[in-house]
């Protein structure tokens, strides 16, 4: 594709002599400065990484050694923020802040036009093009793995359920699952069982001291062995061999203990 950008091709050099400081005010902005904040993205690795072949590639769009629209550092900083959870909005107020930096250095350095506005503005809309299909593409394949990844999980989940006594509880002992097998040894009903204690199965012979001990191997260790004697609702009693462990949701930082 032949651009028509005169006003950029006879600036470039004026353009390509101050990249640094078109590079800082790019993310001296306040939107960008909160995307890369809330991303947990240094600014330093944003510049060094990604901003400046941003611009290297820009320049070489325009005096023609590159082809507009498919920018590869763009794909490397996708795939740097794949599991980051990058919206595509805030995609394009990163990439749309690199063009009013561009913009507001040409007025800065006295060659602002009509003109040199618009050639700007048709190469960074042409680029992002590129870089909202393969942004689509990127995510595309990212709810694929998802899906496998559920689907692979779900096959897991009824395996062991098939197989093992499965509780959770919550970080303060609620219960929050049981399946099957845990209702059917201890006869309680599933509505019985969520929302309490896992106390409400504790047998009489079992000593505060070894429920202090499966805590202090659960804050220090995240896991737990052991045999418990539990109580039925009837009464009777039964005995497991238990591995308790400790998950922590990595969004909230809530924990889970699954029994099994």
């Amino acid at each position: 594709m032949i651009l028509i950008i005169p006003n950029l091709i006879k600036f470039q050099t004026t353009f390509i002599s101050s990249k640094e400081s078109i590079l800082l005010q790019w993310v001296s902005y306040e939107a960008p400065q909160e995307i890369l904040k809330l991303h947990n993205i240094d600014n330093n690795i944003f510049l060094n990484d990604y901003a400046g072949g941003v611009f290297d590639y820009f320049m070489g769009v325009i005096d023609g050694t590159l082809e507009i629209g498919d920018c590869p550092v763009i794909h490397s900083l996708l795939s740097y923020l794949k599991d980051r959870d990058i919206r595509a909005d805030e995609l394009f107020e990163i990439c749309s802040h690199f063009r009013r930096s561009m913009i507001d250095f040409t007025y800065d350095v006295n060659i602002s036009s009509k003109e040199i506005f618009d050639e700007i503005s048709y190469m960074f809309d042409k680029n992002f093009q590129g870089v909202l299909e393969h942004y689509t593409d990127t995510i595309y394949q990212k709810e694929q793995e998802i899906i496998r990844h559920e689907k692979l999980l779900d096959e897991y989940q009824k395996a062991i359920d098939e197989s093992s006594i499965i509780s959770k509880t919550d970080e303060v002992g609620n219960i929050t699952y049981v399946n099957e097998k845990y209702l059917q040894l201890s006869g309680y009903t599933e509505k019985e069982l969520i929302g309490k204690k896992h106390s409400i199965i504790k047998h009489d012979d079992m000593p505060q001291s070894y429920f202090d001990d499966l805590w202090f191997q659960l804050k220090h260790a995240g896991l737990f062995r052991g045999t418990l004697k539990n109580l039925k609702k009837n009464g009777d009693y039964f005995y497991i061999d238990v591995t308790i462990v400790k998950i922590t949701d990595p969004y909230d930082n809530s924990r889970v203990y699954v029994y099994s």
